[in-house]
């Protein structure tokens, strides 16, 4: 006689109606209704958003503050300031959501454990042209939604943006020099 079996609420995977933990997942199923899966869900996906969010605003201050700026008001250290802030905040920020969904947690006996939040922390942190991008797809995998798009189409204008304008300012500091 076969056991009943339904859908785990937070992957979708099979599993037995009686279960208390997800064996594909390692979700505890006893822990919250349906409702507050969905509630979570949602919250998630808010995180996502803002890691979205940050370079956008990182890059209208590049073009609305920077820009408009005297070479006596130190432009390019302020644009270093927006630079290091947005890769150190989406980091930060994407080591929580990965926490926050078990990234880094062996499910399953045997099976290979997944990148950390501290491994996507130092990969934002250092290679955030790849990193930024990588995370919001990989956050796809627990879940949540696929903004590998956004990502890709933010950081090419992030980082076009940020050396257009310390590109910019240098030029304007030769000609200052009369280089």
């Amino acid at each position: 006689m076969a056991e009943e079996t339904k859908k785990c609420p937070f992957c979708g995977e099979e599993i037995l109606a009686v279960a208390i933990k997800c064996k594909h997942c390692g979700s505890n199923l006893s822990e919250k209704p349906a409702a507050d899966v969905e509630a979570k869900s949602d919250s998630g996906d808010n995180i996502g958003y803002i890691l979205l969010l940050i370079p956008v605003i990182a890059i209208l201050l590049m073009w609305v503050w920077i820009y408009n700026m005297t070479l006596l008001e130190n432009p390019g250290s302020k644009l270093n300031i927006i630079g290091i802030g947005t890769v150190l905040i989406t980091a930060i920020l994407a080591a929580y959501e990965a926490n926050q969904l078990g990234f880094g947690k062996a499910t399953d006996e045997g099976k290979k454990k997944e990148s950390g939040p501290v491994l996507y922390f130092l990969i934002i942190l250092l290679l955030w042209i790849i990193g930024y991008p990588l995370y919001l797809y990989q956050r796809s995998k627990k879940g949540k939604k696929n903004l590998l798009v956004g990502g890709i189409l933010i950081a090419i204008v992030f980082a076009i943006s940020y050396f257009m304008m310390a590109s910019a300012i240098d030029e304007l500091i030769g000609k200052l020099r009369g280089y």
